[in-house]
């Protein structure tokens, strides 16, 4: 979505938690 980032950085933010939210989630299946 980076590429597509042409608004405000709400964008990056909300992508940023998505993220957090997956590698916690990865690392809760390794686990």
């Amino acid at each position: 979505k980076l590429k597509n980032s042409k608004g405000p950085d709400a964008s990056t933010s909300i992508d940023t938690e998505v993220l957090h939210e997956m590698i916690s989630f990865i690392r809760t299946i390794e686990k």
